[in-house]
């Protein structure tokens, strides 16, 4: 074999493993993507599941708070009409 001839493999073995290289490092950065894009679509159903029950917490304090301000209406209503009452006597 010449130095030429052995020249011309020893490259064409070069480039045979930089192909390698290059798939592996392509498969390895696939992997690395879909990871991250797994890793955002559970921290985006995460934050979404706390906002849903954040929401679900202030809708219901909003609820009691509506409830309660509806008892003292009442009780108020009420109190007005004892007085009316009295005071028509």
């Amino acid at each position: 074999m010449t130095i030429l001839q052995s020249t011309v493999t020893h490259l064409e073995e070069f480039k045979a493993k930089l192909i390698e290289d290059l798939a592996e490092s392509n498969n390895k950065f696939e992997y690395t993507l879909n990871h991250f894009n797994n890793c955002s679509k559970i921290e985006k159903e995460n934050y979404e599941k706390n906002q849903g029950s954040y929401l679900k917490l202030i809708e219901q304090s909003h609820k009691d708070t509506v409830e309660e301000l509806k008892n003292k209406i009442d009780k108020l209503n009420s109190e007005i009409n004892d007085n009316d009452a009295v005071f028509e006597r």
